[in-house]
């Protein structure tokens, strides 16, 4: 799950800047609701990510809490997901192993 985990995080974060829950609800509705985690498992890859130096924060200031941290992938986190898609999910792309996976999902 932690590696599934990375990939919808960083997935999550290539379009614009999200805070926790924000991640958390993208990564529930892209999926269907087939890769959940709760939002104490989502701070903890957060910070291994940041720490990684994969996605960088900025603080927001927020009137009814703590302040806000707003998550973005940083050239590094870019790069990982572009490699990790390449290698990956554009196989998914090829012709005839696409033919192949909607013949299978077109099944009852």
């Amino acid at each position: 799950m932690r590696g599934q985990l990375t990939f919808w995080v960083l997935l999550a974060l290539s379009d614009n800047k999200k805070h926790a829950a924000e991640i958390n609800i993208w990564i529930t509705e892209v999926t269907n609701g087939t890769v959940k985690t709760d939002l104490q498992n989502l701070y903890r890859a957060l910070r291994r990510y940041d720490e990684a130096e994969l996605v960088e924060h900025t603080t927001l200031p927020n009137s009814v809490g703590p302040d806000r941290k707003l998550y973005y992938l940083t050239e590094l986190g870019e790069s990982l997901l572009a490699e990790f898609i390449k290698q990956n999910i554009a196989n998914f792309y090829h012709p005839l192993i696409k033919k192949s996976l909607e013949n299978k999902s077109n099944k009852p």
